[in-house]
Parts: structure tokens; sequence; C-alpha cells
């Protein structure tokens, strides 16, 4: 129970009106002058929910070159379209596509944070960076 339902139930303030307005009762009035002291409990603490370890937030099988060039591609792009970074992906969606390392916008697709509309409007210039990379270093395409 919370502080104002605790002064609520000791009387030092009061539902009113229409609207359900608080009021400042005699009592509450008295408890401001320091002559009463009312009987406040601490609320309990709600229990912080665990969160469960989630792949897409892992590094394990992430290249972590292909990471950095996916990001510098993030960043121009950001910067043409004069937004932040993360709106056009987020690490986690960068990191997916250095993990899984997609060669069609159809595997693409199957990367975590990528829809119908990021392909469109990104998908061209992400499977280029991903194919030229995986070249250069002799890496296997569409990990899944």
């Amino acid at each position: 129970m919370g502080f104002v339902e605790q002064l609520l139930e000791q009387e030092c303030l009061q539902r009113v009106g229409e609207y359900t307005v608080l009021k400042l009762t005699d009592k509450g009035r008295q408890v401001l002058k320091g002559r009463v002291q009312p009987l406040l409990l601490a609320p309990a603490k709600k229990k912080a929910a665990l969160k469960p370890v989630v792949a897409k937030d892992s590094w394990e099988g992430v290249d972590e070159g292909l990471f950095e060039e996916l990001r510098k591609l993030r960043r121009r792009l950001a910067q043409q379209k004069a937004m932040p970074a993360y709106i056009i992906f987020g690490d986690a969606a960068l990191r997916d596509m250095a993990r899984k390392r997609p060669s069609t916008p159809a595997a693409l697709l199957l990367v975590f944070g990528i829809g119908e509309k990021k392909l469109k409007q990104y998908g061209k210039e992400m499977l280029k960076t991903i194919h030229h990379y995986c070249l250069d270093h002799s890496l296997e395409m569409d990990v899944f």
C-alpha cells in the first residue's frame, strides 16, 4: 500500500468531489504541524524481473571485423539522413548480421530487427558490405 493510501486509511486525507480530489483533513493539518505522527510503512519493493540471457545480446559467433564495418556503414547512413545511428539498426541487429552473414534479401529478413521496411531501405547496402567483407576474408555466408 502506498503512502497516499495509508494517509487515507488514517484519515489524514480524504477523497472528495466528482473527480475524487484529495483533501487535507484536520488530522492531516496536525500531521503537517508536527503534532501528530502518522504510521507510514514503506511500500513493498517490487522484485526486479530477471532478464534472461538472450542470444541477440551475445557476441558468440560474431565476426567483430564485420561488425565494425557494418557500424561504419550505419554511421554513414545515419549522417546522410541526419538521424541517430541506432534508428537505422541497433547493435543487436548488427551483431546478428555479423554472426549470420546473410547473402540474400530473404536471408537478411531472418536477422534480428530486420523487417520489410528496413530491408527495403537499407538491405542492398548491408548485403553489399557483408558480401565484400566475406569475400575479402574468405568467410562462409548464410551461417544460420
